[in-house]
């Protein structure tokens, strides 16, 4: 086994999460370690050149740059300019020749989605198209009563009561959570002669199992306009954020797939990595799932 120096923190993870947390720690004055099994940082914010385009591999929008830009100010680090984006989609493919815009301007919205579906009668198209917008502003109102603090960090009996006041106050976040996507699709917007618009709608989230929040919380940050585009795509994000972690004294290791949390007596000793390659350190964290 091929021992190392010891380090305070290893971070295991390169995502934003990864690359923020180790950032705090370096600037409070740990020495951090951050591990990343692929080739560079980036989570889901990692991108990919594909015949001539980079595409972005996951995330490739945000809804809250204030928040973004406060951390970064916290860290030391130069703000990102965020562009609002408006529409935020436009999808082809499910509908030869035609395009869902999905935006803000619920006419435009609602006269793509008619175009789509040109033998459907409009007024069932309206009703189905007014009641997703509906419900997406609702879960998008209710989502934005969480607290930002970490429920780790809570007493038991402010968990208990957070608990409690969250099943009444996300009663339709609760409830759109466990139902597949597919399924709020064909109730608002049934028959074959619907197929089109439902494929277009299904687009929005195109994840394997995704829920109805996931589209409804997407659509809700697009009603409210609340969707910008950081300049130089999300990548800026990652590379910012890592300039930072190493400005801060932080180490970065890519390629480094961790295999085991090592413990002792009941307390972290730290990781072991593919070839028996063992880490110490006082503590350990991990921002993956």
């Amino acid at each position: 086994m091929t021992n190392e120096p010891e380090w305070d923190s290893i971070v295991i993870g390169g995502g934003l999460a990864g690359l923020t947390s180790g950032a705090y720690l370096a600037m409070a004055g740990k020495s951090v370690l951050l591990l990343e099994q692929q080739a560079g940082p980036g989570g889901c914010c990692m991108a990919y050149t594909a015949n001539g385009r980079t595409v972005p591999a996951a995330a490739h929008l945000v809804n809250d740059p204030d928040l973004i830009n406060g951390i970064l100010r916290e860290l030391g680090a130069k703000e990102i300019v965020f562009t609002p984006l408006d529409p935020a989609f436009e999808v082809t493919g499910p509908c030869p020749g035609k395009s869902l815009i999905v935006t803000s301007d619920s006419e435009v919205f609602e006269k793509s989605a008619r175009e789509l579906v040109p033998g459907v009668p409009l007024e069932h198209v309206h009703m189905g198209l007014g009641r997703l917008i509906e419900l997406s502003r609702q879960i998008h109102h209710e989502t934005r009563t969480l607290p930002l603090e970490s429920p780790e960090l809570m007493s038991f009996f402010k968990r208990l009561i957070l608990g409690l006041s969250m099943q009444r106050k996300l009663k339709g976040s609760m409830e759109y959570g466990r139902m597949p996507v597919q399924q709020i699709l064909s109730s608002l917007f049934p028959g074959d002669e619907m197929q089109c618009l439902r494929a277009a709608l299904r687009s929005v989230v195109p994840v394997h199992g995704a829920r109805a929040l996931d589209l409804l919380q997407l659509l809700g940050n697009v009603v409210e306009n609340n969707i910008f585009y950081p300049d130089g795509g999300v990548e800026s994000l990652i590379e910012t954020l890592t300039r930072c972690f190493q400005a801060h004294g932080g180490g970065v290791r890519t390629v480094a797939k961790v295999t085991s949390v090592d413990v002792s007596g009941g307390a972290v000793t730290g990781v072991t990595l593919a070839g028996d390659i063992s880490i110490h350190a006082d503590q350990v964290s991990s921002t993956s799932i």
